[in-house]
């Protein structure tokens, strides 16, 4: 990368990072498309350790959603980062929903604890986050998984593919997001994402984010090994069928800002959701 933060030197987050962007995602005609927002903010603790807190508000036509997520990590913005994160996703409802002929009337809250490591080499980052995932309607607690590689094909032009195992089933998808340089020190990205599987809806996200914090002229590269952490937040709640689900999407990029991931998911940082049936004959997914 040609514009490191040579003068905070190899620090875990180069300054008091703040990242705030608007979100849309929609999917087939018995999907439920909606609208959210996102936020993150990343500072650093000592030089090598770092925290971020983000999270996502938003809903469909029937349904709220909500997320936060935590990250402490310990990064070398020329090799990786390490570190821990947990989560908790939520979705709320005016009326009643039904997965399997179950009455499910307070929506679902889904928690997350896991371990995210990300290897920054040349222009890929390879890594992402895993743990348990506790789903607190069902009293099930079962392993979660988000992971892929992202290529810079230019330092402000970012593209990836990721796997995903959440609610007791395999999907993936395909990602971009691109950096318009500016003078001032707020920035603005464009992103998107595909995301299918078994047994998933196919969903579309689109999204823009504003960034400050740090020097506007960086490029997308140097800011996703100096200033954030992804958030896995998934974008699936809800039942097993395809209709009646409860959407969430990815707030940011782990080690790569993107997201996101967000995301995930929180997140970092995007995925599908850790809801998953509520049936128990379908815990094989």
């Amino acid at each position: 990368m040609s514009d490191q933060v040579t003068s905070s030197g190899n620090i875990a987050v180069s300054h008091h990072n703040y990242k705030a962007g608007a979100v849309s995602f929609s999917g087939p005609e018995n999907v439920d498309g909606g609208v959210g927002a996102t936020g993150q903010w990343t500072t650093a603790i000592g030089e090598d350790y770092g925290f971020q807190l983000g999270g996502f508000v938003g809903g469909t036509d029937d349904h709220g959603l909500f997320n936060i997520t935590a990250h402490g990590f310990k990064r070398n913005w020329e090799k990786g980062i390490i570190g821990i994160v947990g989560s908790v996703s939520s979705g709320t409802t005016n009326h009643d929903f039904y997965s399997n002929n179950k009455n499910i009337e307070n929506g679902k809250v889904i928690g997350r604890l896991g371990i995210e490591s990300s290897q920054y080499w040349h222009r890929f980052n390879i890594g992402g986050v895993m743990g348990a995932e506790h789903d607190y309607e069902t009293s099930r607690t079962g392993f979660y998984d988000r992971l892929g590689v992202d290529y810079y094909v230019t330092d402000n032009f970012k593209t990836g593919i990721f796997h995903q195992y959440t609610g007791h089933r395999h999907g993936g998808g395909l990602k971009a997001e691109y950096l318009f340089k500016s003078a001032s020190d707020t920035p603005l990205s464009l992103y998107g994402e595909v995301n299918d599987g078994k047994d998933y809806p196919l969903t579309f996200t689109v999204g823009m984010r504003v960034l400050f914090g740090a020097d506007g002229h960086r490029s997308l590269q140097t800011r996703d090994h100096h200033d954030y952490v992804e958030d896995f937040i998934p974008k699936r709640m809800g039942d097993s069928h395809r209709k009646s689900q409860l959407m969430i999407t990815p707030a940011s990029g782990v080690g790569a800002g993107s997201a996101g991931s967000g995301s995930g998911s929180p997140g970092g940082g995007g995925g599908s959701s850790g809801g998953g049936c509520t049936d128990p004959s379908c815990s094989g997914g």
